[in-house]
């Protein structure tokens, strides 16, 4: 990953790269000597752990945002090292790829506020293998990274206690908790969690999510920028589950009540996606001709039962 970074032919100045290291303290002055092999690299050590996790290191991330919220911040971390294999080779490779190349270091913020090489709709919204370049000024909207799996989990037990018709237990949480981006999951589901999020990507190839179709090790494709609406959702399923009514849109404009308290602004992709919904899906759901942005949880469930009802009426009366 240094080595792509120290070629990448955008990152033309000197790069400080922050990390904490995670495991054997020895290593430290193994990394620090390969670090020097790359002029464009100089290494940081933020902090040694002698365990942790992803959130660890995106709660430095989101500080740093927090105290500078004009700066571009890319996040990476080593992507499959504990469990080596020829397609997480393929997969470290081309999302290191992505976050380096001018279109996404050269974001747009009146057009995308974050960027990968894949943005995906399913199971949750998410950059799969969790590297990315984004906008402090998106990131410091989001909810502090180490208080998110709590904050994921608290929506989720409200969600089934209190609204039963987006049928969660359908997706068998219990044993499948990354179809909401909960657990270990919900760092991955972080960085798109928020109603504002403008998300890109950059690789044109037939990859969608998973580690299906990756491109071979060491292609070196073309970056294409797209914005997120691009690609429909039904691209993304994999499973029958994903068509379940959560993915339908009601609950996913829950989540974003009741994690943010408010909904995507009338010109998000997201619109978008939920205008066409699976065949599965009783109801389209279209852009709120009220203002949505200041809905309580509440009103956003009345509002969907209206303009099902709405729905109802209209078929009823071409029918």
């Amino acid at each position: 990953q240094l080595q792509q970074l120290n070629q990448s032919r955008y990152m033309t100045s000197h790069v400080k790269l922050n990390y904490n290291l995670i495991g054997p303290k020895n290593s430290t002055k193994v990394i620090q000597k390969f670090c020097k092999k790359y002029t464009k690299v100089h290494c940081n050590l933020l902090q040694h752990y002698d365990e942790g996790d992803e959130g660890l290191t995106l709660d430095n991330l989101f500080n740093y945002c927090a105290d500078n919220p004009t700066s571009i911040v890319t996040y990476m971390h080593d992507k499959g090292s504990f469990h080596p294999s020829d397609s997480n080779d393929r997969m470290r490779f081309m999302l290191t790829r992505a976050v380096f190349t001018e279109e996404c270091q050269t974001l747009n913020p009146n057009v995308c506020n974050i960027c990968s090489a894949r943005f995906s709709f399913l199971p949750h919204m998410h950059f799969p293998g969790n590297i990315w370049t984004a906008h402090c000024s998106y990131i410091k909207k989001l909810i502090p990274p180490t208080k998110f799996p709590q904050a994921m989990q608290n929506m989720v037990n409200s969600v089934q206690k209190n609204y039963p018709e987006f049928n969660l237990d359908a997706l068998e949480l219990d044993t499948c908790p990354y179809r909401v981006g909960m657990g270990r999951f919900a760092y991955e589901h972080w960085a798109t969690s928020h109603p504002d999020v403008y998300p890109c990507d950059v690789y044109d190839g037939p990859y969608r999510r998973s580690y299906r179709n990756l491109p071979e090790k060491k292609m070196l494709w073309k970056a294409n920028l797209q914005y997120a609406g691009w690609m429909p959702q039904s691209k993304f399923v994999l499973s029958q589950q994903d068509k379940s009514t959560w993915f339908c849109g009601g609950g996913r404009l829950h989540e974003f009540m009741y994690l943010y308290g408010k909904l995507p602004p009338s010109e998000s992709f997201v619109w978008d996606q939920y205008s066409k919904p699976f065949k599965e899906c009783p109801h389209p759901i279209q852009r709120p001709t009220v203002n949505s942005s200041s809905f309580t949880s509440e009103e956003l469930i009345n509002w969907l039962k209206q303009a099902a009802d709405d729905s109802d009426e209209s078929s009823s009366s071409s029918d």
